[in-house]
């Protein structure tokens, strides 16, 4: 009778942590996120020209860092952020409605000639990682993916 009494009490301790990090939609809550990488290739390109552009936002700096093809490191950039910019770029994510669980199909026909990124969000404990593929202006993933790289470029610039 013990016994069954705290396995009852660690299962709800189990479900209520896991449930803590998502909503009943399976979105990730933004007040959960302790990181975000975002990446982002610039496509169909000869190899010599290929770049590979990495955010990784962690909550009092951003580190930026651009790889050629081989992942050579060509540049790297950190920029200090405070608690309230990093709140800032977690709110872009669910405006932007990267965070919500996503129906993606993955037998779509996905036109050549465009370019990837992903965004992986992390929780402690949990993650999220999306991925897109964006050609001729339209984005094969769920999330406006393309409105959130304006944002952090521009927030980028801005520091």
């Amino acid at each position: 009778m013990r016994t069954s009494f705290f396995i009852f009490i660690f299962i709800c301790l189990l479900s209520i942590a896991c449930t803590s990090v998502k909503n009943s939609s399976g979105e990730m809550k933004s007040n959960a996120i302790t990181s975000i990488q975002y990446t982002r290739d610039n496509g169909t390109v000869s190899p010599s020209s290929y770049r590979k552009s990495q955010y990784d936002i962690k909550s009092d700096q951003i580190l930026f860092t651009l790889f050629d093809l081989e992942g050579n490191v060509l540049e790297t950039r950190k920029i200090n952020i405070s608690s309230n910019q990093f709140v800032e770029i977690r709110n872009k994510l669910v405006a932007y409605e990267i965070t919500k669980k996503c129906l993606f199909n993955s037998n779509e026909a996905i036109p050549p000639g465009g370019y990837s990124a992903s965004v992986l969000m992390k929780t402690k404990g949990n993650e999220l990682n999306k991925q897109y593929y964006i050609a001729a202006g339209n984005v094969h993933g769920c999330g406006d993916v393309i409105s959130f790289e304006k944002f952090m470029l521009e927030f980028i610039k801005n520091k």
